[in-house]
């Protein structure tokens, strides 16, 4: 049904886009004033004089739009992000706290009755003084109506150890916990070890695999996934004990309070004691994986994640959709399985409180592991497209563009994409190659053009040019054709030749044009200058720019130079002297890659920056 006095804009396909550009020009209508009232000395053409009464009124009334626009937001899109809600949520806290919207409101419209009960809490003495306890089941529930426990989950287990005890020694845990709650035990033990499990335990379902197998256990983790007919699964990764702290029925509730989260965990703890929570957020920019220990929001006392390092709990249907890639090693598999859970926009929480028995060191791995970590994560850095990896404590692992299998033919990607960062050490390669040669034969070249502008606002190659722009002295012409070896020698080469204009300089894959010029422009610098060309930072080298680099690129590109744009030849522009307009990327065809243009901001730095530079 649909709600009275809708206009008929509210029902139009471009609705989203609509309310999100009503919310950003409500944020910046608040930042505006805020940053007027920071700089009176501002010169404006205006005059506006606000009070602190009227600039908290104005607070109050921005806080309120947003609010309704949130609202309608949450209302209109069933697929938006939920990470976006929480942003405008927060930036509604700060403008005025009474209008933050409650998680319920904010994740679900309406929200869903949940599958298990909700607590309240009883105070600071409750549970003193060891606090095993504090919340209390809600008196208003009618647990009567829920499902129990082993009617709504269902529990996957990897049997990983020789000694099939140990294997018994979970399993009667559970039992303890449980004695009806099923579980499904993927198992590399024989036959006659199966049989034993099954005959002493109840409700056990058996999937047995090889030990190749386990090592890339997403084939045998899908078989098991489809054998579930509850709501809910526990993928209960290397336990080692289980009982009631590990608090099921608060992770289906938090799952369940919202139709947007799909996984809720739990803090785990090893054979030696070592606690940790394990949860971490995950980005994906410009072709580095980078995980922070860490969590971005809250909400039901939980923590907002992006990747879990322990056991969790997920809805049936979203292990169902999204299956394990089969051919990942163990190290990688929940690393993916994650990420890809994230491009669903499924929100994954952890919740503290609960702990889980898990087997494994918190820092560092086995020797064994050591020995497929490399291709387990090149497995990954290929999956994703990324040449570098961060993981704290676990991994930090930068790979090359043959490595990955990427081309670097500047063609394929220029167009919508940014460049791969591993293709960047082909043009400082051939810019280290240059300055030597320059410095060993006495001979000028300056980069200039879009590669002196990327240097200006990079200090790197433009991430969506297509060649490099160097000029050299004419004079030095013949020095270049005669001592091409150089460069061959250096993985490089040297083409194209036009008597005393123009030549290439060849990496494995992208160009670099050599255009001769009659002087470089260091003699426009103060005579007493001119023994030594202006630098420029380059990808972390430094090479020969114009004589004013910052001077030169605004003078050669004009108003908003410092914003960007994508090569000429792709903005239905005769050359490239025209002047660009620059602000606005064009869409990028495959909307969920983390190298299209069309996702970093058109003005600034942020995003487009190389890794770190050693």
């Amino acid at each position: 049904m649909k709600r009275a006095g809708r206009p008929c804009w509210l029902r139009s396909p471009c609705t989203l886009c609509y309310l999100l550009l009503l919310s950003a020009l409500t944020v910046a209508a608040y930042i505006g004033i805020d940053w007027y009232l920071a700089d009176p000395l501002r010169v404006t053409s205006r005059s506006v004089d606000l009070s602190a009464e009227e600039n908290i009124d104005f607070r109050f009334e921005i806080a309120s739009k947003l609010q309704d626009l949130t609202r309608q937001i949450r209302y209109e899109a069933k697929n938006i992000n939920p990470t976006i809600l929480q942003e405008l949520n927060k930036i509604i806290s700060q403008l005025d706290p009474r209008y933050t919207l409650s998680t319920g409101s904010l994740l679900a419209d309406p929200p869903p009755v949940p599958d298990t009960c909700g607590e309240v809490y009883n105070g600071t003495l409750f549970g003193n003084p060891w606090y095993r306890t504090g919340f209390v089941e809600s008196p208003s529930c009618k647990k009567e109506e829920k499902q129990p426990i082993h009617k709504l989950i269902t529990i996957i287990l990897l049997d990983r150890v020789e000694d099939i005890n140990k294997t018994c020694d979970v399993l009667q845990t559970i039992r303890s916990y449980n004695s009806n709650i099923k579980v499904i035990l993927g198992s590399t033990a024989s036959l006659e070890a199966v049989r034993t499990i099954k005959a002493k335990y109840k409700n056990i379902i058996t999937v047995t695999s090889d030990h190749e197998d386990m090592l890339r256990p997403g084939k045998i983790l899908n078989l098991m996934v489809e054998r579930i007919k509850t709501p809910y699964v526990l993928v209960a990764r290397d336990i080692f004990y289980f009982d009631e702290l590990a608090r099921l029925e608060r992770q289906v509730f938090v799952i369940s309070s919202t139709n947007v989260v799909g996984i809720a965990g739990g803090a785990f703890r090893n054979e030696s004691g070592y606690w940790k929570v394990g949860c971490h957020l995950s980005q994906i920019k410009n072709y580095f994986l980078q995980y922070t220990e860490g969590y971005k929001y809250s909400a039901l006392d939980c923590m907002l994640c992006d990747h879990l390092e322990g056991p969790f709990v997920a809805r049936t249907s979203v292990m169902k959709s999204i299956k394990f890639k089969k051919n990942l090693y163990e190290e990688v598999l929940y690393e993916d399985w994650f990420l890809r859970v994230k491009q669903n926009n499924i929100l994954t929480m952890n919740c503290p409180d609960v702990m889980y028995f898990k087997r494994g060191l918190m820092e560092g791995v086995s020797e064994e592991v050591k020995l497929r970590e490399y291709s387990s994560w090149l497995d990954l850095a290929r999956e994703w497209q990324v040449d570098h990896v961060h993981f704290p404590s676990r991994v930090s692992m930068k790979f090359t563009c043959k490595d990955l299998k990427i081309t670097c033919d500047s063609t394929r990607w220029f167009k919508a994409f940014l460049i791969p960062t591993c293709c960047m050490k082909q043009i400082t390669g051939a810019l280290q190659a240059l300055d030597t040669f320059s410095e060993e034969k006495g001979v000028d070249y300056e980069i200039e053009a879009g590669t002196l502008l990327g240097a200006v606002k990079l200090r790197n190659f433009l991430p969506w040019d297509k060649d490099g722009d160097i000029t050299f002295q004419i004079k030095d012409y013949d020095t270049f054709y005669e001592n091409s070896d150089f460069f061959s020698e250096k993985g490089f080469s040297l083409s194209m030749f036009k008597k005393n204009k123009y030549f290439r300089l060849n990496t494995p894959e992208i160009i670099l044009e050599m255009w001769g010029s009659d002087k470089t422009s260091t003699y426009q610098l103060p005579t007493e200058m001119w023994e030594y060309p202006t630098r420029v930072k380059f990808n972390g080298i430094w090479v020969r720019g114009e004589w004013n680099p910052g001077l030169f690129a605004r003078n050669r590109y004009g108003p908003g130079f410092l914003k960007h744009v994508q090569h000429w030849n792709l903005m239905n522009m005769p050359d490239s002297w025209q002047i660009y307009k620059p602000g606005s990327w064009k869409s990028c065809p495959k909307k969920a890659h983390h190298a299209c243009l069309d996702q970093y901001p058109s003005d600034g730095s942020e995003g487009l920056l190389s890794k770190p530079e050693a």
